[in-house]
């Protein structure tokens, strides 16, 4: 085969064009509106409502209790904040998860003191692959997500044992804190000694950006600078580490731990990028790191208009025909469905949006969310409309995501088989739902801002 030496062909997205796109079905108060009322009638939701304690039956996702139970406190505390007429009842439920959880966590004299689990199976549950395999461990993402959602909740119920609670998980945190300001991503529960698994059987380190900000809300809330000094440690790890390298490997608990730019992840790399403008909006040589990280994201994760190859696949290098379907012109270019819906199961939504990660190449709601969060700290930080635009674009595809679906639901995975199922469906993660809608919410408080 002849050919000119030298030369290679790639595949590369579009790039985004502003105005190209088609508008959204209603506004963004409106799908949160939808989104809130659908989570709290799901029968999870109902189960803690009525019992106190998670549906273990219908819900697979639920042997994730710190990550789950966090999210629907997370999403009860809004809901009751837009819905007085379900204020008692969303309440009822947010202080339920947390009590429930506060019962499971590791009691005061355990290595890990305090902490909730990440992988629990109730008498009676399914299991699947992660809460059989991780049985045990503790992934330590997680105990702040779930101490966050504990001072969510004391902010407005005002109970001081769920403060006392968010304490005590970050007294824990502060003795297992390294010297290089980071922790072990995972931790087994029965003697605290480091998970070694992948990576050349050397244990994993976590990039603690949600520790950091659960450690500087603490010391805001309790003017306690002990906190605070936690977060500057764990961030010399961030800047001698992931802050140079740029090795955003993914750090989720049904994910296996990878090395040297392997498997990355978008939301990884959002997050330091969002933690640097947070951290240090006023400073110019910080934002133009954030930004940098925020153009590679984009770069490498982004779809702005159908997310394939001429071919009609995805670029997944994973070989699951369900998360590489095919491109189906069933679709129409804005994301709206037509014709036989039977056709669009194994299609792509072709709405703009981000992918999670190289090794689960798919758009995924709460991922598209945070790089609308992303763009919308550049436009407050810096007045840069072309941000703002694209936030807005990313906000109007969550928006079409749920108005294809036959409820409020917004599909975890942009694929019409999962978004066509509904909030039945066991894929919907609700800690990506509530991410998703607290993210839109954020953006209309900028637009209106602006108005």
């Amino acid at each position: 085969m002849l050919g000119v030496s030298g030369t290679r062909r790639f595949w590369k997205s579009a790039p985004y064009e502003p105005g190209a796109y088609a508008p959204k079905p209603y506004s963004y108060t409106e799908c949160a509106k939808r989104y809130y009322k659908t989570l709290f009638a799901h029968t999870n939701t109902q189960h803690f409502l009525r019992f106190g304690r998670p549906d273990g039956y219908t819900d697979l996702l639920n042997i994730y209790p710190a990550k789950m139970n966090s999210a629907l406190i997370r999403g009860m505390i809004r809901f009751a904040q837009i819905d007085p007429s379900h204020r008692d009842d969303a309440m009822k439920v947010a202080r339920n998860a947390a009590d429930y959880t506060l019962s499971i966590s590791q009691p005061a004299d355990a290595p890990l003191a305090y902490f909730p689990p990440t992988y629990f199976k109730m008498e009676g549950q399914k299991s699947n692959f992660a809460s059989v395999k991780y049985a045990g461990q503790n992934m330590l993402v997680y105990p702040a997500s779930m101490a966050v959602a504990y001072l969510d909740l004391y902010d407005v119920d005002g109970d001081g044992k769920y403060l006392n609670a968010a304490v005590n998980i970050a007294k824990t945190y502060e003795k297992l804190q390294m010297e290089n300001g980071t922790w072990y991503l995972k931790m087994w529960e029965k003697d605290a000694s480091p998970v070694i698994e992948g990576n050349g059987n050397i244990p994993v380190k976590m990039l603690p950006t949600v520790v950091c900000r659960f450690m500087e809300r603490l010391s805001r809330k309790t003017k306690d600078n002990r906190w605070l000094k936690i977060s500057d440690r764990a961030f010399g790890y961030i800047e001698n580490g992931p802050l140079k390298t740029y090795d955003f490997a993914p750090q989720f608990e049904d994910t296996k731990p990878s090395a040297n730019h392997t498997d990355l992840a978008s939301v990884v790399g959002i997050g330091v990028a969002r933690y640097l403008l947070a951290r240090f909006p006023e400073d110019s040589v910080r934002r133009a790191q954030a930004r940098e990280i925020i153009r590679w994201v984009e770069d490498q994760f982004a779809c702005w208009r159908k997310p394939c190859r001429a071919d009609g696949r995805g670029i997944v290098s994973e070989p699951w025909h369900r998360f590489n379907p095919v491109w189906n012109p069933v679709c129409s270019m804005d994301g709206m469905p037509y014709g036989n819906w039977s056709e669009s199961f194994d299609s792509w939504v072709d709405v703009p949006g981000i992918v999670e990660k190289y090794r689960w190449y798919v758009m995924i709601n709460s991922v598209t969310a945070s790089m609308m969060g992303a763009y919308l700290d550049l436009y407050r930080l810096e007045g840069d409309e072309l941000s703002l635009a694209k936030a807005k674009t990313l906000g109007d595809s969550i928006v079409k995501v749920q108005a294809m679906g036959p409820d409020g639901e917004i599909a975890t995975h942009w694929v019409m088989r999962d978004v066509l199922k509904g909030v039945h469906c066991t894929e919907n993660w609700t800690n990506c739902g509530v991410g998703t809608v607290a993210a839109l919410q954020n953006l209309v408080q900028v637009l209106e801002k602006n108005n």
